[in-house]
């Protein structure tokens, strides 16, 4: 599809593509279409469709490529956990990457959840240090 878009076939880099657990939205539909007769068309069908609506358009798409790119890959989860472990485990070497991706990738969303806990905890205890500053200043006028 990317081809028929005119964003040609590496568009997206591999990290951007789940490996496993995804939806590609396929059903099964023999029996209700045995039963009412409603697919009367193929999928190289949908392609033509596809390529006679973008028509002209699709000259135009390397300008915008870039930007169609990025908004993709900011969407993808796989590719976030591509970042997050290249970024997080930048410093170890290739096997301990392996190692290390391999452990944390089945729990990249607690991480992420953890990580913005401790934001919110660094936050509140910041406050409260404020807080508790203002009842000292408080408590030693009122002791004068």
């Amino acid at each position: 599809m990317m081809e028929i878009f005119g964003l040609g076939r590496n568009f997206l880099p591999e990290e951007g593509f789940a490996e496993k657990d995804f939806h590609c939205g396929f059903m099964n539909t023999n029996k209700s279409q045995n039963l009412l007769k409603y697919q009367k068309h193929t999928l190289e069908d949908y392609y033509k469709d596809v390529k006679r609506k973008i028509g002209s358009k699709k000259h135009f798409m390397p300008a915008i490529k870039w930007m169609i790119r990025l908004n993709l890959l900011k969407r993808s989860e796989p590719y976030k956990r591509h970042k997050f472990f290249r970024k997080k485990a930048g410093a170890f070497t290739i096997s301990e990457n392996k190692l290390i991706r391999r452990i944390l990738a089945a729990n990249f969303n607690r991480i992420e959840l953890l990580e913005k806990k401790i934001e919110k905890l660094e936050k509140l205890t910041a406050n409260s240090f404020e807080g508790e500053e203002e009842i000292s200043n408080v408590n030693q006028i009122q002791s004068v």
